[in-house]
């Protein structure tokens, strides 16, 4: 698993329970709310209702009162206890909740129209005060009755409600105890997932690339871990790998600069004491050792110049002097260069007629060029011949050798560039370190050209450097 898709699940799984939690919480305390709010309703209509209650029996005493005593006061309480009255039939139809409740309510406030009706009836009648107040007394009893079931009504409501608020209480809180556990147990989840997914495999890649730093080039990082990690396994891996094959390579230059050392050292010291003044030998034969001393001193100063010209390169200081010349001067000097070095060979010019000028650094193009040769005479030991071609193609000057050598494997044609490369079948019985070639590219690639290869085995190979070209 990646680590990003591991902490955008962890932080998709952490916000969907605390999404689901706060939404639980939220849909309890709306439900303890409305249970509040009805609780509260129930015990307003039940103020009401007792103000109902309390204001019925005192307007009965009152206009009892005042029938015997014809006293103003009892009068005035009369009316104020009859308009309370009528006030608080209206407010217990304010507070109510269940289709029962609307029903006592009605039937409340019919009784206690009743009742006053038929009190100011009997009292139009002008019946003794005993007698109205025993038959108001009865009216009243009934519409008392009535708001007295409204009140137990709303009582028993209001317990109902306030048990509803205290369940949902006791839920929210044992319900956030649950998510305060399940988080905690989720919290110490996630660390251990971390600790096993991501510390330890990093804990590994630290400690095996100290071990390397420390000098054990055989350390390597198991491949285990999120796909960041594993991939920095396996590129600090393939760079170990790397690097291993790139000390073998080293290993394998200096044995191979060793070898083509020793040889033309070995030439020259033989050919020094040939020329001793001590040994009087032919003059034919003196000019023989001169000259094979020449050819070893060649080829030491290519090997040194291209040990030199690597170094330069992969430091980033290769500079070129760059200036106008006409590739058919460089390819002339050249073949003159290798003219005479070679017996079994002939070197063959292909010049146009026309000159094909080019913006470069003549040395660094001769340099390309003579490795070039230098190849095609070497990879055709049994001599032939090795044609130089130089043209113009529309905005390119070519330089092309040719040679009718051994010739290089198809497999072997796209690794011939990199350092120290020598192709499997000529490299225990040719000498070279495998340098040429890389430079040679470096050299033309520094120029915004090209180099090409065309080869087939048994019947030579083409080489063409690919220049910009100038008018």
């Amino acid at each position: 698993m990646k680590l990003r898709t591991f902490f955008l699940l962890s932080t998709a799984a952490f916000a969907a329970f605390a999404l689901s939690t706060i939404g639980v919480l939220v849909v309890a305390a709306s439900s303890t709310r409305r249970a509040a709010s009805h609780m509260s309703e129930a015990i307003n209509s039940v103020h009401a209702a007792a103000e109902l209650q309390g204001n019925l029996l005192a307007h009965n005493r009152e206009a009892f009162l005042a029938s015997i005593t014809e006293d103003p006061e009892h009068h005035e309480l009369r009316e104020s206890a009859e308009s309370a009255v009528r006030h608080w039939t209206r407010a217990i139809g304010l507070y109510v909740q269940t289709p029962a409740e609307a029903e006592l309510v009605a039937s409340s406030e019919r009784a206690v129209a009743a009742y006053l009706s038929e009190r100011a009836e009997l009292e139009s009648r002008e019946l003794p005060p005993l007698e109205v107040y025993r038959d108001a007394t009865t009216a009243l009893d009934e519409a008392y009755g009535l708001v007295d079931r409204l009140v137990d009504l709303n009582l028993a409501e209001a317990r109902a409600f306030q048990a509803d608020v205290e369940r949902q209480e006791r839920f929210a809180t044992a319900f956030g105890i649950g998510a305060a556990g399940l988080l905690l147990i989720a919290i110490t989840a996630l660390i251990g997932g971390l600790r096993f997914l991501i510390y330890q495999p990093l804990f590994r890649l630290r400690e095996r690339i100290a071990r390397y730093g420390a000098g054990d080039s055989e350390a390597r990082v198991p491949v285990r871990g999120p796909a960041e990690v594993r991939q920095i396994a396996r590129v600090f891996n393939d760079m170990a790998e790397t690097l291993a094959r790139q000390r073998e390579a080293q290993l394998r230059f200096v044995a191979a600069v060793a070898h083509e050392l020793r040889n033309p050292l070995s030439t020259i010291k033989v050919s020094a004491d040939l020329l001793a003044p001590s040994l009087h030998i032919p003059d034919e034969k003196r000019a023989e050792v001169v000259a094979a001393v020449r050819r070893q001193v060649l080829h030491l100063d290519r090997l040194v110049g291209d040990l030199l010209d690597t170094a330069r390169i992969e430091a980033g200081h290769l500079e070129l002097k760059t200036e106008r010349c006409d590739l058919r001067d460089l390819a002339k000097e050249v073949a003159t260069l290798y003219g005479g070095l070679s017996e079994v060979h002939r070197i063959v010019l292909d010049l146009p007629q026309a000159p094909v000028p080019c913006a470069c650094d003549p040395v660094r193009v001769t340099q390309v060029l003579n490795n070039f040769v230098n190849n095609a005479i070497k990879y055709s030991p049994h001599g032939g011949t090795v044609r130089i071609r130089v043209e113009r193609r529309a905005a390119e000057a070519i330089l092309a050798v040719e040679d009718d050598g051994m010739g290089i494997a198809s497999d072997d044609l796209s690794r011939i560039f990199e350092p120290f490369r020598r192709t499997g079948a000529t490299r225990e019985t040719i000498p070279g370190v495998g340098l040429g070639l890389s430079v040679a590219r470096r050299i033309v690639e520094a120029h915004g050209g090209r180099i090409e290869v065309d080869s087939e085995p048994g019947k030579g190979s083409v080489f063409r450097m690919r220049l910009p070209a100038v008018d």
